[in-house]
Formats: structure tokens, C-alpha cells, sequence
């Protein structure tokens, strides 16, 4: 990877995902030269006031960033990557030479968006590499895109191999952040931090404020004797077991965040029952106990794991086990216990999960003696460890309950045990950092295979990877269950992204067609042969995207059933038609991933009218409004530029100065039925008679069922693809273009 603090002069490693930050920072901070103080003026230096927070000493001090001397140097800029546009942007400019910004430029010749991180050399400044990042205007509590750019900057920081930062305080002046807000959540991100990198290599960081942010610097000191307090008092405990973290702490456990919960529960798997996994299904909604009684018919045996996904709990996954009454001597409970530990760890394991959490397993209504559980918890993950120097897993959490009667007993039973130490550990982390890498799923299995269909069925549901404002940290529910927001965002899309999809509508394009046919009446008129993409935007609708996910999940299903991947276009007809779709020939692997050609999922163009993008962003496609489309009421969609170009305006009112629109959507075609003949189709047609309004029921029971979606490959100009449920279909791109 190279070390990226040489003192070489060259350009800055490209973006790539540990410098891209998926969250919700949109930019701005281009006024911030009418009323943010000069962060880097000179001024007269004030003591400073410090906390230690774990190994890392956190310093607040009054003074000139611009002449901090430490490994990196935080800056906050607007999106562009301007650095004349903001006082403190412009001061550090000055400071440190022309070459950061003509860096800025090379490297990132786009600007960042409202979720990345860019890296520059330092320049003249006294530091190795600067960090840039942006951050929204101060509305709706979005305290979250400090705590996105406080973690991004800390993990890139770690990966590095950075023992010092300096930061401003993120939020201040023109962004209007208040002032407790700001201080309080950028050092509790380094609190939130350290815990889950307890071994980091940053020692230092320096908060600078302006001299005339003294409310902000007296916030900051308030704060700072808060967390003074919280580490005389103890906290949480740790220790190290090995090489894995121990961190006995009290609270209750479905309010932690990690990758894997551990949950004990009936043998049947009945949550309802009992007070832990009552709390679980409370916390994660029904959907959980659906997953248990389908993937668990039977229940589980004493001391074996069921996993299922977390749904709205704070993690990604649940181990489900189930423990005798200490009591019942003739199911020997200290050995299910142990049992159970090692089956969870080694499942951990397996998964590459670096964060686990417990709860003190058997101490409840089961009665298990605090000592018992404590030596057999500790026995565990010392063999644990020892089997496995080269595993993932960097830190346990064993959860007491705080409003236990016996919470005291349980936690010195922990303590006398593991012989921990007190450190500064003040919750659980609110968000995991960038970097770390996502656990698998329970038992992920080789794409492309049945056991694979199945799962995609079962676990899929976050939004894709790229998405920037509702990203993948939390599960579609999560963002659908926050209602005060706005339904979508149409957001700008990256360089690489605009570039692919203009490569698409570019490729696609077909000048011997424009004018041609029925649809493209009057076209011919205007004396164009192409078009010329000026804008490209995403629409990022949770709700929308819910309704596409399960559909697809349907059809995931449907492969798994079948044991097989659905035919591809290109193998379905003959001669010479046979051939693949062509957006998908043209589509840049490396910007349109999860995608899935096994249940033929593809992108494909749909023209419309500038007026209907609204409505189609909000609430998705009305095959209701196309009853008398000549194939029938359905979503339309083209491989080719030029046929959803003939839909961007009535044929009445052609023409070619004002700008028009087109989506690029997804289309999951599932099993695809071909015709070459005109026809209305009320849905797609059965698959033992190829009747679209088959009545027969055996027909259904025999396991054919019916088809999933039709192409038109006849004597026309274009082939069309049809969906008959809307919900097959999800309008992600938006494309402006001009003809020329």
C-alpha cells in the first residue's frame, strides 16, 4: 500500500474505500468567509486543558493550527475542494503553499462528495498530510456528520499508522453548530473510538480553537472535566485475554452496538418467553421471531447456536442459544455452558466477526452461580485464543445488567476472574468506523449456488454500498422507521459514477434509429444524431428501495427453489437475436455492483417526461398510466439511449434546445418469457401453456408457475422489457442530456 507519510513529494493515494466515508455530510461551508473567525491567523496562545481517554491524550488549546506540529492536520472545506472559499481554508492554503491545492485538483479533479475524505501532502504546514472533509449546515440534530468525520479522519488515522492530529472545532461559526452539541460529539467519538482500537497507534490529538471561540473553548473544558470525572470514577474494565479485549461493562445488552449478539432463549425459540430474549424481540421487531420459527422449526438443543439477522437491533447478527436450569444436574449445565461459549466463538470465528458481545450468561432465572459463569466465560476464550493466533476476532463485551439485584455479585465475579484493570469506557460505540470490514452473513454460501439463492432470500436488506445520504450502516428498516426525514434525496453522483453512465448512454446510442417508428414520431424533424449527458443524479429512496429488495428477494427465492440460475436472455433465443442485453455489455463492473445477473437483475433506460421524474422519484413507477401500451400495462424499459430518448417529451411538442431526461433503473427480470409477436399481455404468461391469464391449476402446482417478465424481440427497431409489478423495478439514476 506504500507509506502515505513519505516525505516525497508526489501525488496522494487515490480515493478508495478506507478514504470514503459512506454518511449523510452534505457540503457547505462557501460563506464561511463572511462570519467564521480565521482558525489560522496569528494569535496569542492559551494553556492547555487535556483528558486522557484510554493511551490517547486529547489537548484543547487556543491557538494557530496552521503551526501545529503533528502527522495530520484536519480541515474542513466545502465539497468542491476549494480552498479559497472559507478564512480557514484559504489561511491554510497560504500557510502551506500552492501545492495542496494543486493537489486538490489532480487527485480529486470532482471535488469530494458529502461522505469522503481527501488526502493532500502538507506542503509547508508542519505535518505530513492533511485531511479534508465537509459537513453539512447546522439542521434536524445532524450531530451524526461530526461524528462520521471525526471517526473517518481517527480510523484512516489508525490504518496509517498516525500517533498525532490536530482537528478544529467541526461545526463552528458559519455551519452553526451549538456549541455543546459540537464539543460533546466529537470527544465522544474519540471516546467511542479508542474502545473499539484500545491498541491504536494515536497517541495525541489537539483540538485548536479560534481566540475568539471562547464559548466553544469553555465547552470543550466542561467537557473535558466530564470525562476527567468518568475516569477517576472507572466506568467499564478491561483486559486483555491474550489477543482479544475483555471489557466487562454494565448496561443492557440489546442497546449495544457490535457485529454478533449473544442471546439465550427457550429451546423452542419462543422469544416472548423469558425476560432476555422478550427484550430482543421487543428491541428488534417480530420479523426476528419469523426468522427463528423458519430457519428453526424444531428449535435448538442445549448448548448449540442459531443465528439469525439482527433486524433493528445495533448489530448485524443474533446467536441464539439455549442453557438447562443449574438446577437440572442430569443435563450437566456447566458443561452446555461451556459448550454453548466455544459454539458461539468458533461461529464468530468462521465469520470473521471482530466484535462480540455476551451477556452473563446463566445468571438470571436459571440460577447459574456468578463465579461458575465467570471462570467458565474466561476458560472459554483463553483456549479460544489459543487455537486461533490469527483470528479477527479483537474484542469480547460481556454485558451485566445494570438493574439486576445481584448486578454487583455478577460484575466483581467478572472482575475477580479476569483480573481486569479500570480504563476509561463510557458506552458502546454509535457507529462503527468505515474501515471496519462487515462480518458475513451466517453461513455464506458460494454465489451462484442454490444454498446462495436462499440466502440472498434471507439476509438481504441494506441499501447499496455506494449510496451516500441513506447508506448501508443501517438496514432498510432502520431508515424507513425514522420518520421525520424527507422521503428521497436526489444526490450528485461521483465522477467515476457519471462517467460510467454517460459511457452507457453513449454506447447505446443508435443514430440510424432516431426519428424511426411509431414513438419516435417527429424527432426525424429536428436534424440531431446524438445526445450529450450533462448531469447525473441518484435517487436514494429507502421506502422505494424496500418494496425492489423483497421483490428481488422473491425472486432469489424462486432460483433456490428451482436449484438454478434463471436462463440469460442471450441463451433464451436463436439465430440472430441471440444476444445479451446491451446496457449490461456496456456497464462498468466496478461502479454497478450488486447486481445480480443470476435472477436477471439489470440496468436498462426508461424515457419520460421531465414533469413525471418527481413523482417517479417519490413513488415509483403506476403501470396503471400505460393500459393502453401496446404489449400490455407494465414498467417499459430499453437497452438503448435512443429508444427511451423518443418518451422525453409529447410528439407534439419535439424539440431539441431545453434539456430532457431519462432513468437508468433496475430492472429484476427473474425468468424471462420472449415473444416476437404483438400482443397485450395482462401479466407475464404461465409456463406450461404460455397463457397470461392461465386458469388451470395444476398448471401453478406442478412447480412451473408462471413466467416473471416478458422481452419483445420481434420486427421492431428496439427490443422492450416489460415488468408487470412495479416493485421489479427501481428508478436509481437520473440522467440530463441535450441533443445535439
Amino acid at each position: 500500500m506504500g507509506d502515505v507519510f513519505s516525505k516525497k513529494e508526489g501525488k496522494s493515494p487515490t480515493r478508495n474505500p478506507t478514504q470514503i466515508a459512506r454518511d449523510t455530510n452534505l457540503h457547505t461551508n462557501k460563506a464561511l468567509s463572511k462570519s467564521t473567525p480565521d482558525l489560522f491567523e496569528e494569535q496569542k496562545p492559551r494553556r492547555r486543558k487535556f483528558v486522557k481517554i484510554g493511551n490517547i491524550k486529547v489537548s484543547i488549546i487556543q491557538g494557530k493550527i496552521a503551526e501545529e506540529n503533528a502527522d495530520v492536520i484536519v480541515n474542513s472545506v466545502n465539497s468542491d475542494l476549494d480552498l479559497e472559499t472559507g478564512r480557514g481554508s484559504k489561511a491554510l492554503a497560504d500557510s502551506g503553499g500552492d501545492a495542496i491545492q494543486k493537489e486538490c485538483e489532480e487527485n480529486y479533479p470532482g471535488g469530494i462528495t458529502e461522505n469522503e475524505v481527501a488526502v493532500t501532502n502538507g506542503g509547508n504546514l508542519k505535518c505530513r498530510k492533511v485531511y479534508h472533509v465537509t459537513l453539512p449546515k447546522w439542521e434536524d440534530n445532524n450531530k451524526q456528520a461530526i461524528t462520521t468525520a471525526m471517526t473517518n479522519c481517527l480510523t484512516m488515522a489508525e490504518q496509517y499508522g498516525v500517533t498525532s492530529l490536530a482537528f478544529p472545532p467541526f461545526g463552528s461559526g458559519y455551519l452553526n453548530y451549538p456549541d455543546d452539541i459540537l464539543t460533546d460529539t466529537m470527544l465522544q467519538s474519540v471516546v467511542d473510538f479508542e474502545q473499539l482500537f484500545h491498541s491504536t497507534s494515536i497517541d495525541s490529538i489537539v483540538i485548536v480553537c479560534h481566540r475568539t471561540q471562547n464559548s466553544v473553548y469553555r465547552a470543550f473544558e466542561r467537557k473535558a472535566r466530564e470525562l476527567s470525572g468518568a475516569v477517576s470514577q472507572g466506568g467499564s474494565h478491561s483486559c486483555k485475554c491474550g489477543n482479544i479485549n475483555v471489557i466487562i461493562q454494565k448496561g443492557t445488552i440489546t442497546k449495544q452496538r457490535c457485529d454478533v449478539m449473544v442471546i439465550t432463549a427457550s429451546k423452542e425459540l419462543k422469544l416472548k418467553y423469558g425476560a432476555l430474549s422478550k427484550s430482543v424481540l421487543e428491541a428488534a421487531g417480530p420479523d426476528i421471531q419469523t426468522a427463528c420459527d423458519n430457519n428453526y422449526p424444531s428449535g435448538v438443543d442445549h448448548g448449540d447456536v442459531a443465528a439469525t439477522r439482527a433486524y433493528k437491533l445495533h448489530c448485524r447478527f443474533v446467536y441464539f442459544g439455549s442453557l438447562p436450569d443449574w438446577k437440572n444436574t442430569s443435563d450437566n449445565p456447566q458443561q452446555v455452558l461451556t459448550d454453548f461459549i466455544t459454539n458461539c466463538l468458533e461461529k464468530a470465528h468462521s465469520h470473521d466477526t471482530k466484535y462480540l458481545a455476551f451477556p452473563t450468561l446463566g445468571t438470571g432465572a436459571l440460577k447459574y452461580p456468578p463465579d461458575v459463569m465467570a471462570k467458565t466465560m474466561e476458560s472459554c476464550i483463553r483456549r479460544f485464543d489459543l487455537k486461533h493466533g490469527d483470528t479477527k476476532l479483537q474484542h469480547i463485551y460481556i454485558v451485566v445488567f445494570d438493574r439486576s439485584k445481584d448486578c454487583m455479585v455478577v460484575e466483581n465475579a467478572l472482575l475477580k476472574e479476569f483480573q481486569v484493570t479500570k480504563g476509561l469506557t463510557l458506552k458502546m460505540p454509535s457507529a462503527p468506523p468505515p474501515t471496519v470490514e462487515p462480518s458475513a452473513p451466517p453461513e455464506s454460501p458460494a454465489p451462484g449456488t442454490p444454498a446462495f439463492f436462499l440466502w440472498m432470500y434471507q439476509y438481504q436488506d441494506k441499501p447499496p454500498s455506494y449510496w451516500s445520504i441513506f447508506g448501508p450502516a443501517k438496514s432498510l428498516k432502520e431508515w424507513n422507521s425514522q420518520t421525520k426525514r424527507e422521503r428521497y434525496k436526489l444526490v450528485k453522483v461521483t465522477r467515476q459514477i457519471e462517467t460510467a453512465v454517460s459511457k452507457i448512454v453513449e454506447e447505446t446510442w443508435i443514430p440510424k434509429f432516431v426519428g424511426k417508428g411509431r414513438d419516435g414520431a417527429g424527432l426525424e424533424d429536428l436534424n440531431y444524431t446524438n445526445i450529450q449527458v450533462t448531469k447525473v443524479e441518484r435517487i436514494e429512496n429507502t421506502e422505494l428501495f424496500e418494496k425492489y429488495v423483497q421483490m428481488r428477494g422473491k425472486l432469489f427465492h424462486k432460483a433456490g427453489v428451482l436449484e438454478a440460475p434463471f436462463g440469460q436472455l442471450g441463451d433464451l433465443t436463436s439465430g440472430v437475436k441471440k444476444r445479451r442485453i446491451y446496457t449490461t455489455g456496456k456497464a462498468d463492473k466496478n461502479v454497478f455492483t450488486d447486481v445480480y445477473p443470476e435472477i436477471n437483475e439489470h440496468y436498462l433506460f426508461h424515457g419520460t417526461q421531465e414533469d413525471r421524474i418527481s413523482t417517479i422519484a417519490t413513488q415509483g413507477f403506476d403501470i396503471r398510466l400505460t393500459d393502453k401500451a401496446m404489449f400490455g400495462a407494465a414498467v417499459y424499459a430499453s437497452e438503448s439511449s435512443t429508444k427511451a430518448d423518443q418518451y422525453a417529451d409529447k410528439k407534439s411538442e419535439r424539440d431539441k434546445s431545453k434539456p430532457k431526461k431519462m432513468i437508468l433503473l433496475r430492472m429484476a427480470l427473474g425468468e424471462i418469457f420472449v415473444t416476437e409477436t404483438e400482443k397485450k399481455f395482462a401479466r407475464p404468461p404461465c409456463k406450461s401453456c404460455e397463457k397470461d391469464k392461465c386458469t388451470d391449476p395444476s398448471h401453478n402446482s406442478s412447480g412451473h408457475g408462471s413466467y416473471d417478465s416478458v422481452v419483445v424481440d420481434g420486427s421492431w427497431n428496439f427490443r422492450e422489457f416489460l415488468a408487470f409489478d412495479a416493485a421489479q423495478c427501481y428508478p436509481e439514476y437520473v440522467i440530463t442530456y441535450q441533443r445535439v
